[in-house]
């Protein structure tokens, strides 16, 4: 005969909570933060590694923020080399993120996939309307 066997103690299996519950926490959240929040910076400023942690690594993570680069134009796809030099200089001086610049490359390769695309779609176009004229000259 197979029981079920109680959790260990101290793991007590819960279930996952309901939309209300997610949804109670996601208000409680929005109006506590600002004192939740000025509680870890105190603690990090009085030398608290994990509160220190907590900001640099939930509340303040260095993605998502506004960059103001010099960065050269791209008028062509012979323009995205030069730029992804300058991506890995700024990587390379601190000024840019690794995942800024994947992020960057990113946008360079959509760039990159919608001009090939469009080329793509006029070559395709221009032999289409060569197959129609020479049907046309033959009958």
């Amino acid at each position: 005969m197979i029981t079920k066997m109680p959790p260990p103690p101290g793991n007590p299996v819960q279930p996952l909570p309901s939309g209300d519950v997610s949804a109670a926490l996601a208000t409680a959240w929005r109006e506590h933060a600002p004192d939740i929040i000025a509680t870890a910076l105190l603690l990090a400023r009085r030398g608290d590694v994990p509160a220190l942690r907590l900001i640099l690594e939930r509340v303040a993570p260095a993605k998502g923020r506004l960059l103001t680069l010099d960065l050269p134009k791209v008028q062509s796809v012979a323009d995205v080399p030069i730029l992804q030099k300058r991506l890995v200089e700024l990587v390379a001086s601190g000024s840019m993120t690794i995942e800024e610049a994947a992020g960057m490359s990113g946008i360079l390769q959509n760039y990159i996939s919608s001009v090939e695309v469009v080329e793509h779609e006029t070559r395709l176009a221009a032999i289409e309307q060569s197959l129609e004229e020479n049907r046309g000259a033959r009958n």
